[in-house]
C-alpha cells in the first residue's frame, strides 16, 4: 500500500477553512437611535440564522461525506490510496469519523478504516471514535479486534461496553489473543470493569491460559477490587491460583473480614499465608484471630494463637486482655479469669464491659456477690462503668440464687436513676418474679412496661405464659398466646412447651395432646423434652396406654430417648405389676447406653414385691447396691416384708442390717411381721434373731 504524507491534519483543516471562507463588505449608515436598535437586532438575527445554518449544511455536507467514505469502503479494495486525495480533508474531521464507523455495515472495514486513520501523521483519535469503533467490534463478537484497539490506543472505553467484551471472552474459551496477555491491557481491563465477579472471572481465565503467568500488580488488582467489595471467599481464590506476592495489607484486610464475617477456620488460612510469605502481622489482625477462635469455642486454638503472638514480640493490648479473659471464662477457669483481669488492670489495661460483665454474670449466679461489688467498683474505677446489660446480668444472678426482693430492688434504683430498661430487662426481672411464684408483681411491671411503649417480645409473652399455666389459670395464658400469634411473634417450640407442662402439671393431659397435634399441623419440629412431659402426664393420670403409644410415636420420628423418658412408663407399669413390660423398658433403656433412674430401680423392686416374687425383687435389690446406689426407705421395707411373707427369715434379716447400716428405720407394720414370722420358730431362735433386731 502507497502512503502519502500529509501535513497535519489541522493546518490541512484550516488552510480548507481559508480557502473557502466568503469576505463580507462592511456597510455603515447613519441613521436614527431606533433605526440603529432594530438594524442591529435584525443583523444579530440574521447572523445567528446564518451561523445555524451554516453548521447545518456543514452538518449535512459531512454526511454526504461519510455515506461516501463508507460506500468507497465497501467497494474498492485498495481504498487507502484514494481516499486522502479524494476526501481530504473532510475525512480527519471528528463528526465524519464518527460517521463512518457508525454506519459502515461491516465492523472489519469499520476497524480497517480506524487503523488506517491512526497510522496518518498527526492523526489521534479522540476517546469518542475510540468508544465508537470498539463498540462496534464488540457488538459484533469481534473480540480480537477490540482487543487489539484497546492496546493500540490510550482511552478508557465505557465499562458496560467492555464488561460486555470480558463477559464474551470468558464464555468462548476459543478466543484468544496475545494482546489480552500484556500487562498493561490486563491493568486497563482490571482498572475499568465495575463488575467484581467479572473481574475475577477475566483474572481466572487468564490464568488457565498456557504459558500465562500473571504479574502481581494483576493479581493485587484483582484481590484489592474482592476485598473492597467484600467477596472474601473470591479473593481468597486469588491466592490459590497464582503464586505472587501480595500486599500485606490486603491480606490483613482479608483476615478482618472473615473475622468480621465469623469465618475463622478461612481467616486463619490467610494468616498462614501471610506468615509464608514472611509477612509480620499486626497486633489488629492477633486480636482478630484470638476473637474469631473464641467465638468457634475454640480455646485450645486460641492459646496457640497467643503463644505464637507472644513469640513474635507483639505486646497485647486491653482487647488482648479482654479476649484472653473470655477465654478462661468458656473453660469455666474463672479463678484464672478474675486473676488475670487484676494483672490487666495492675498493667494499665483495662478490658472492655463485655469482660467484665461476663465476670459479673459468673459472680452473680454463684452468689460472690463481695467479686461482684468489687468488679463494679473497679469498672466505675478505670472509666468503664457498667451499662445496662451489666446491670441486668446482676439481676439474672440475684433472680437465679433466689434473691429476688435484691434484683427487684436494683431494677428500681435503675428506673429511679433514669436509665432506659428495655424488654430484656423487664423480661428478666418479670422472669425471676414468676419462678418465685410472684406473679401477680410480674403482672404489673408487665402492665408498667406495655404502658411505656415498650413492645413485649415472645420471650416476655412466653415468661407469663408459662407462668399463668403453671399456676392453672389457662384462661389468661391462652389470651396472651392469641395476642402473641395477633402481633407476628413466633408461637414455637418453647412457647408451646409452657403450655402443655402446664396442661399436664394440672390434670389435662387431653388438652396438652392437641396442642401437640396443632404443632404437628404448624410443622413445628418436636423434641424429646415435649414428648417426656406429656408422657408423664398421662401416666400421672394412670392412663398408660395414651403414655406408651406418645413414647413409641417418640421413637417412629427419630429423636432419642433419655432417662426420664423411660421413668414414669416403668413406675406406671409396676404399680399395675405389668413386670414383663417394665423390664423390658429397663433392659431397652440399658441397650441404649442410658443409666435407669434410682427410682426406676426401687419402682421394679416393690412391684415384684407386690408380685410376692422376692428372687426377683432381691436380685434387682442386689444389682442396686452392687452399683452403689440408694435405696429408698420405703424399698427396704417393702423387701423384708415381702421376705417375711415368704418365710424367708433369714434373708430378711441380712435386708435388715443392710438397712440399718444405711441409716433406715423399720416401719412398724413390717416390724410386727418379721417378728411374728420369728416367733413362729423355736423359742431359742426368736430371742436370738429379736436380741440381733434389738442390737441393731
Amino acid at each position: 500500500m502507497v502512503m502519502v504524507r500529509l501535513p497535519p491534519i489541522s493546518k490541512l483543516l484550516n488552510i480548507y477553512r481559508n480557502a473557502i471562507a466568503k469576505p463580507r463588505a462592511l456597510v455603515v449608515t447613519v441613521r436614527s437611535n431606533n433605526q440603529c436598535h432594530e438594524k442591529e437586532e435584525g443583523e444579530a438575527s440574521k447572523s445567528s440564522f446564518s451561523e445555524g445554518q451554516e453548521k447545518a449544511n456543514e452538518e449535512a455536507e459531512l454526511s454526504e461525506v461519510a455515506e461516501k467514505v463508507c460506500q468507497r469502503l465497501r467497494t474498492h479494495r485498495l481504498w487507502e490510496k484514494s481516499l486522502v486525495s479524494d476526501f481530504s480533508p473532510y475525512i480527519f474531521e471528528t463528526t465524519c469519523i464518527h460517521k463512518v464507523l457508525r454506519n459502515q455495515n461491516n465492523p472489519f472495514l469499520s476497524f480497517r478504516f480506524f487503523s488506517w486513520l491512526c497510522l496518518q501523521e498527526g492523526f489521534k483519535p479522540d476517546t469518542q471514535s475510540c468508544d465508537t469503533i470498539f463498540g462496534v467490534l464488540v457488538n459484533a463478537k469481534a473480540w480480537k479486534a477490540a482487543i487489539t484497539v484497546l492496546n493500540l490506543v490510550d482511552f478508557r472505553p465505557q465499562p458496560s461496553v467492555l464488561e460486555a467484551m470480558v463477559a464474551g471472552f470468558c464464555r468462548d474459551r476459543t478466543i484468544f489473543s496475545h494482546d489480552f496477555l500484556k500487562p498493561n491491557c490486563v491493568h486497563k481491563v482490571l482498572g475499568i470493569l465495575d463488575d467484581t465477579i467479572l473481574s475475577f472471572r477475566f483474572f481466572k481465565r487468564l490464568c488457565y491460559l498456557e504459558g500465562y503467568k500473571p504479574d502481581d500488580e494483576s493479581c493485587n488488582m484483582v484481590l484489592e477490587t474482592l476485598v473492597s467489595a467484600e467477596e472474601y471467599k473470591t479473593a481468597k481464590t486469588v491466592l490459590s491460583l497464582a503464586e505472587f506476592r501480595p500486599q500485606p495489607q490486603l491480606l490483613e484486610a482479608l483476615i478482618l473480614g472473615f473475622s468480621r464475617t465469623t469465618k475463622i477456620s478461612e481467616a486463619f488460612g490467610v494468616f498462614l499465608e501471610m506468615k509464608r510469605h514472611g509477612f509480620s502481622p499486626s497486633l489488629l489482625v492477633w486480636n482478630s484471630m484470638l476473637l474469631g477462635f473464641l467465638r468457634d469455642l475454640r480455646t485450645d486454638r486460641l492459646w496457640e494463637i497467643y503463644g505464637e503472638m507472644m513469640e513474635s514480640g507483639v505486646a497485647g493490648d486491653a482487647t488482648t486482655y479482654g479476649y484472653l479473659i473470655r477465654a478462661f471464662c468458656q473453660e469455666k477457669k474463672w479463678d484464672e479469669a478474675y486473676n488475670l483481669l487484676q494483672e490487666a488492670v495492675s498493667n494499665g489495661f483495662v478490658p472492655d464491659v463485655v469482660t467484665f460483665t461476663k465476670l459479673v454474670c459468673r459472680f452473680s449466679g454463684e452468689n460472690s456477690y463481695d467479686k461482684v461489688s468489687e468488679l463494679l467498683h473497679l469498672m466505675i474505677a478505670r472509666n468503664c462503668p457498667p451499662d445496662i446489660l451489666t446491670f441486668q446480668e446482676i439481676i439474672r444472678g440475684l433472680c437465679k440464687t433466689g434473691m429476688i426482693g435484691e434484683g427487684l430492688r436494683i431494677f428500681n434504683e435503675l428506673k429511679a436513676r433514669g436509665y432506659f430498661l428495655d424488654v430484656i430487662a423487664y423480661t428478666t426481672i418479670m422472669d425471676g418474679l414468676c419462678k418465685n411464684q410472684r406473679i401477680m408483681e410480674a403482672k404489673k411491671l408487665w402492665s408498667e412496661m406495655v404502658e411505656k411503649g415498650i413492645v413485649p417480645n415472645k420471650y416476655t409473652y412466653t415468661v407469663m405464659i408459662h407462668a399463668y399455666s403453671q399456676m392453672g389459670d389457662f384462661e389468661e395464658a391462652a389470651k396472651l398466646f392469641a395476642e402473641m400469634e395477633r402481633r407476628g411473634h413466633e408461637t414455637g417450640l418453647v412457647t408451646y412447651s409452657a403450655m402443655i407442662s402446664g396442661l399436664c402439671m394440672h390434670g389435662r393431659s387431653k388438652e396438652a395432646k392437641d396442642l401437640l397435634e396443632e404443632m404437628l399441623e404448624k410443622s413445628i419440629v418436636l423434641d424429646t423434652i415435649i414428648f417426656n412431659t406429656l408422657i408423664q402426664g398421662f401416666c400421672k393420670e394412670g392412663n398408660i396406654t395414651e403414655a406408651m403409644s406418645l413414647f413409641t410415636n417418640l421413637l417412629e420420628r427419630g429423636l432419642q430417648p433419655i432417662s426420664a423418658s423411660y421413668t414414669p412408663l416403668i413406675q406406671v407399669l409396676s404399680n399395675e405389676g405389668r413386670m414383663d413390660e417394665a423390664m423390658e423398658l429397663f433392659h431397652d433403656m440399658e441397650s441404649r447406653g442410658l443409666v435407669p433412674m434410682i427410682w426406676s430401680h426401687d419402682d421394679i423392686v416393690k412391684g415384684y414385691c407386690d408380685q410376692g416374687n422376692c428372687v426377683e425383687a432381691m436380685a434387682m435389690l442386689e444389682k442396686m447396691l452392687a452399683g452403689k446406689m440408694r435405696p429408698r426407705e420405703y424399698t427396704f421395707n417393702r423387701v423384708i416384708e415381702c421376705l417375711s411373707l415368704t418365710d424367708e427369715v433369714d434373708d430378711a434379716l441380712l435386708v435388715l442390717n443392710l438397712m440399718f447400716e444405711m441409716g433406715f428405720r423399720l416401719q412398724l407394720p413390717v416390724s410386727n411381721s418379721l417378728v411374728s414370722r420369728l416367733c413362729q420358730n423355736t423359742a431359742n431362735d426368736a430371742e436370738t434373731s429379736l436380741e440381733e433386731i434389738m442390737g441393731s
